[in-house]
């Protein structure tokens, strides 16, 4: 395992949907890639290996999501409803 292979895990995740086929929230990508530093640091410890390939790569930043801001027609709208 290198540091590639752990590129192309956190691709596949980003790119997998949920089972109302919606993306992963990037907060949820942090988390997994968080519990892969764990895990191969803990291997690191038990001598399993010798090197954790995430030492070589950045965390997965958070994509800032553009926010809609309501008119205020809408709002009266949704507030009347």
């Amino acid at each position: 395992m290198n540091s590639n292979d752990i590129k192309k895990f956190v691709s596949y995740i980003r790119q997998k949907k949920t089972k109302k086929n919606k993306e992963f929230a990037e907060s949820y990508v942090q988390r997994i890639f968080d519990i892969v530093v764990y895990s191969l640091n803990y291997a690191i410890k038990g001598e399993l290996i010798k090197v954790n390939p995430t030492n070589k790569i950045d965390r997965p930043k958070r994509v800032k999501r553009k926010l809609s801001i309501w008119t205020v027609e809408k709002f009266k709208v949704f507030w009347i409803l």
